[in-house]
C-alpha cells in the first residue's frame, strides 16, 4: 500500500484504539486518611460497604502509611459524553475512628448515577495490619490477604456479575469467621495453627474441606454441607454461597498458594 493511502487508515486506527480505552473509562481516587494517635503499628480493624465493584486488602508489614486506592470504572455502554459525569458521580470517603479502644479504618463508597449498571469502584486497601474486618460488597470479588482477628464478609451477586470471596492468611484465625456470598466462590485458605467450628454450604455447588497438616474432628458431609472441629476450637466459621464453590484448604503456606 502507498504511504500516503495509509495515513487514512492509521487515522481510523487511531480513532478506533481511543474507543476502546474509553469504553471502559476509569478514574483513580486516593482519599487522605489521618494516621491514628496509636499510629498504623496499633491493633487496627477495617470496615468497608462498597456499592458495587470489587475490595482488597493486603497485609504488608513493610507500609508504613495507609491510603486507599478506589478506581473508578464506567463501562460501555456508558454514552462518551457522560463517562465523565458518571465517575465525577462517585463518592469515597476514608477515616479513623476508635472502637472500643481500637482503631477502625471506615471506608465508603456511593454514587447517584442514573444507571446503576455503568458505574462501579474498584478498591484496594494495603496496610501493616489487619485486626479484624467487615466488608459490604456487590458485583465483584472480595479478596483478603494476611488478614486476621473476626471477620464478616457479606458479599453477592450483581446485575451479572458475581460475589466470589477468597480469604488468604497465615496469621492464625481463631476469632469467629462469616463469608456468605449470593452467587460465587468461597475459599477460606489457613495456616496448621488456625481454629474453629466450620459450617460449610452450598446450594448449587461443591462444598470442600481439605486439611493435609491438620487432622480435622468431627468432620461430616452429607454433599451439600459440611461441618468440622480443627484443633478443637470454639469459634464459628461460617462459609456460605448460594450457588458456587465453597472451600476451606489447611496448608503450611496459605498466602503464597493462590486460587
Amino acid at each position: 500500500m502507498h504511504p500516503t493511502r495509509t495515513l487514512p487508515y492509521i487515522f481510523l486506527l487511531a480513532m478506533a484504539l481511543a474507543t476502546l480505552v474509553g469504553g471502559c473509562g476509569r478514574q483513580r481516587i486516593r482519599p487522605t486518611v489521618a494516621e491514628p494517635e496509636t499510629g498504623w503499628d496499633a491493633p487496627t480493624a477495617v470496615d468497608v460497604e462498597n456499592f458495587y465493584g470489587s475490595v482488597t486488602i493486603r497485609v504488608d508489614p513493610q507500609v508504613k502509611s495507609v491510603r486507599p486506592v478506589a478506581v473508578v470504572r464506567t463501562s460501555w455502554s456508558t454514552d462518551l459524553g457522560n463517562r465523565q459525569a458518571a465517575k465525577d458521580s462517585v463518592t469515597v470517603t476514608a477515616r479513623t475512628v476508635v472502637e472500643g479502644g481500637r482503631t477502625v479504618l471506615r471506608v465508603r463508597t456511593s454514587s447517584n448515577w442514573k444507571d446503576p449498571t455503568q458505574v462501579w469502584v474498584n478498591l484496594k486497601i494495603v496496610m501493616p495490619r489487619c485486626d479484624g474486618l467487615r466488608v459490604w460488597n456487590r458485583g465483584g470479588k472480595v479478596k483478603l490477604i494476611g488478614v486476621a482477628g473476626a471477620v464478616l464478609v457479606d458479599n453477592g451477586p450483581r446485575f451479572d456479575d458475581r460475589g466470589d470471596i477468597e480469604l488468604r492468611t497465615g496469621a492464625p484465625m481463631t476469632e469467629p469467621v462469616a463469608l456468605v456470598t449470593g452467587r460465587g466462590s468461597v475459599v477460606y485458605q489457613i495456616g496448621s495453627a488456625s481454629s474453629g467450628q466450620f459450617d460449610l454450604t452450598s446450594e448449587t455447588g461443591q462444598v470442600e474441606f481439605e486439611s493435609p497438616v491438620v487432622k480435622p474432628d468431627a468432620m461430616h458431609t452429607d454433599g451439600k454441607r459440611v461441618t468440622a472441629t480443627l484443633n478443637s476450637g470454639a469459634n464459628a466459621v461460617l462459609l456460605r454461597s448460594g450457588h458456587g464453590l465453597v472451600r476451606v484448604f489447611v496448608t503450611d503456606d496459605p498466602v503464597a498458594y493462590a486460587n
